[in-house]
């Protein structure tokens, strides 16, 4: 999904083990600060446009974490 939405390094390009763990944690903390409502969906988005990212990318990929992977997430006892 991260290469779908351009947060990856690129088609065919594989994260190391270092970037696929500070990706993983960075995304496991968006999930906790919705889960606790620290922050929003949109603030998630604010922040990718911020950084850089296409607001069309940066609305995908929240939507999928808030959809699909964070429930996932969760339902884990994460």
């Amino acid at each position: 999904m991260a290469d779908l939405y351009g947060y990856g390094l690129g088609p065919g390009t594989a994260l190391d083990y270092e970037q696929a763990t500070n990706f993983a944690y960075g995304v496991s903390v968006v999930c906790d600060s919705w889960r606790s409502g620290e922050t929003t969906v949109q603030d998630a988005v604010d922040d990718d446009v911020m950084s850089g990212a296409p607001v069309s990318d940066a609305r995908g990929f929240n939507r999928y974490l808030h959809t699909t992977f964070c429930p996932a997430y969760h339902a884990a006892g994460n």
